[in-house]
């Protein structure tokens, strides 16, 4: 996306090239063999990870030779398994130029593969091809080496280099060579080291970066580990032979953005009138305009993420129904243009892969479209079909993004950028409630439960707007008993129901499902008592009770959220419950000078024969330091010791 328009800059001319680093560079002709290097916790160990990436003119064009030279130590059998296959960078735009790969036995043997070893497959999903290292009859304590040069088209105005991975490193190297002209920006984050420029070089520029030792990043849960990486990002900053500054600036490419969305052609204009005309979204309400036009578009056009030109082709649009991501943006911003409704384009990325860095300025960020609606300061996303405007994506919230702002300068219109901040959504807008009623048979043997859950926000996001999704009459019934049984009994419901299914009222209305269950799953004998497994009425529960390390990382969680549920167990005359203290709970953490972050709180009363027990769960905050994974830990434990409680029903003593 965020190249959608083509990249206009104006080079040197064609300079005479001198041999390249890459085509320089090999691999060690003698290399020693690391008997060092032991530790089978960490699986696998990278002796060196080397990465070169060199810029050269070839005639108008400028291009890029990227070499990776890898050497891994394999420790454990899962590794063997991790490493056995090495997949090597292709796309329509790249060429591979030099491919070896070798193995270093244990026994000091030097096992070279062919060209036989070196395999291409094709992506069933996105049909793209792509080529890879095949190593055959590895042994623990084996070494790999794998080496590729790729000739390819360079992302000038941004780019991310992982260094760090859920593998120690002890030898890392980056380099970049460029043409003189070309002046880089860098930043590294999370603790990686700084990249540094050769500055005794004339002819050429060149920036590197070493490190001795990266540590392992294991992924850890409630955490978002793609954005903990230690990674080094660039982009183009200045060319001097043109005279260009901040080339990789959002000024421009905002004013690009306007430009592409925002059509001028009044018969495409007019055929989008007609498609308003068709869509006749209630007029006077602004909210209920905006949301009409939304879900008009995401049920009745056909979504699809391939990148193909004619998906953004307005024409085509309309005439065949379907569109991309670049499509949504035209077709959402032209009619709310002609509507009259006032947005902003705002584009960003999904934090749980990079967040938005507000300080440094890359397209590497501008991967997402959403807009904004500034009279009710609202969010919409354009290709999520899940999301509804008012409750946008949660990996685009808590993130920054690039807002465009539609401006008249001289009775010209166009887009200014401004990079701002999108909040998440409170607690309160997403909730899942549960209120059941369980009675017992005459005979104790089976318990019959009445049960309704109430969703709304994320908690509804993919079960209210999916049913009109679903075509297949056989995929449908399936995803309405799998939703029917949110209790996650063995025994199916015997009848269910559900409100607000539909995707218009997501956002508006909660999503209601009501489900009755026959059942004898829930109680157990043992001679005249009985256990009735009364946790199980608050679903399925995740348990955080194993901890084989010290924390590393801050905790990210989705999104805020509460639970609030309502029990009620009818007594059976002549039986009287033992253990009722099992019942309260009262779980959580309160940081300094703010309300509760997150919470298990429980409690019961008795009135008459009935047990009424209720339960509010809510977390509040979505990034928290990695100090407070213990608390989290004892409310997400709370709930699951819950889950687990079984109640004692025995024989009342008689007077």
């Amino acid at each position: 996306m965020k190249n959608f328009l083509a990249l206009m800059l104006l080079m040197l001319p064609f300079i005479g090239q001198a041999q390249l680093k890459t085509e320089l560079y090999k691999w060690e002709e003698n290399p020693v063999f690391n008997q060092e290097t032991n530790d089978t916790s960490m699986q696998a160990i990278y002796l060196q990870k080397n990465i070169i990436k060199e810029q050269v003119y070839e005639k108008d064009d400028l291009m890029e030779y990227h070499l990776t030279n890898n050497r891994i130590k394999l420790l454990t059998k899962r590794a063997l398994e991790n490493f056995k296959v090495v997949y090597i960078p292709k796309d329509e735009t790249s060429k591979p130029i030099r491919e070896a790969a070798r193995v270093l036995k244990s026994n000091g043997q030097i096992v070279i593969l062919n060209t036989s070893d070196i395999k291409e497959g094709m992506d069933e999903e996105s049909k793209k091809a792509y080529r890879y290292f095949v190593f055959e009859d590895l042994s623990v304590g084996d070494e790999i080496e794998y080496l590729f040069v790729v000739r390819q088209i360079p992302d000038i105005r941004g780019f991310i280099i992982q260094a760090q991975s859920n593998y120690p490193v002890l030898s890392y190297h980056f380099d970049l060579y460029t043409q003189p002209n070309l002046i880089y920006k860098f930043k590294t984050t999370n603790g990686l080291t700084e990249i540094q420029q050769d500055t005794s070089i004339t002819d050429y520029n060149h920036w590197y970066l070493q490190a001795k030792s990266i540590p392992r990043l294991r992924e850890e849960m409630v955490s978002n580990y793609l954005g903990n990486l230690q990674c080094l990002h660039y982009a183009l900053d200045r060319n001097l032979a043109t005279g260009n500054r901040d080339v990789t600036s959002y000024g421009p490419y905002a004013k690009d953005v306007y430009n592409f969305a925002y059509l001028k052609d009044k018969k495409l204009i007019a055929q989008f009138n007609k498609l308003i005309k068709t869509i006749n979204p209630p007029k006077g309400n602004e909210v209920e305009t905006i949301r009409a036009v939304e879900d008009y578009i995401k049920s009745k056009f056909v979504y699809t993420d391939v990148n193909l030109d004619a998906l953004s082709d307005p024409a085509y649009m309309l005439a065949n129904k379907a569109y991309n991501d670049l499509g949504a943006l035209i077709l959402f911003t032209n009619l709310y243009k002609q509507l009259g409704i006032k947005h902003e384009i705002v584009i960003t990325t999904d934090r749980t892969n990079v967040p938005f860095d507000p300080e440094f300025e890359s397209f590497t960020y501008l991967d997402h479209f959403l807009l904004y609606f500034p009279s009710i300061q609202k969010f919409m996303v354009l290709s999520d079909l899940f999301s509804r405007m008012g409750i946008p994506t949660a990996k685009y919230c808590n993130n920054y993004g690039l807002f465009v702002k539609e401006v008249s300068v001289s009775g010209y219109e166009t887009g200014i950028g401004k990079v701002k901040f999108i909040p998440e959504l409170v607690m309160e807008v997403s909730q899942g409630n549960i209120e059941a009623n369980l009675q017992f048979s005459e005979d104790l043997s089976e318990t019959k439960i009445i049960a309704s859950h109430t969703l709304s926000g994320y908690n509804a996001m993919y079960y209210q707007p999916v049913f009109q999704l679903i075509t297949d009459p056989k995929n449908l019934e399936d995803f309405r008993k799998e939703t029917a049984n949110f209790l996650d009994l063995d025994d199916e419901p015997v009848s269910f129901e559900f409100e607000n299914d539909k995707s218009e009222l997501f956002g508006i209305k909660p999503f209601i499902v009501k489900s009755t269950y026959q059942t004898d799953f829930m109680i157990e004998k043992a001679g005249d008592t009985y256990l009735l497994k009364a946790g199980l009425l608050i679903g399925s529960q995740m348990e955080l009770y194993d901890t084989l390390e010290a924390r590393k990382t801050p905790l990210e969680l989705p999104y805020n959220h509460r639970l609030d549920r309502k029990l009620i167990i009818q007594t059976p005359n002549g039986y009287t419950w033992s253990n009722l203290e099992e019942l309260v709970y009262d779980v959580s953490y309160i940081p300094a000078n703010s309300d509760t972050a997150f919470a298990f709180v429980s409690s019961y009363t008795m009135q008459d024969n009935q047990l009424i027990i209720n339960i509010h769960e809510w977390y509040h905050g979505v990034n928290w330091p990695k100090e407070v994974w213990d608390d989290y830990r004892k409310v997400i434990n709370a709930a699951a010791n819950f889950n687990k409680i079984r109640l004692i029903l025995q024989p009342a003593k008689k007077d």
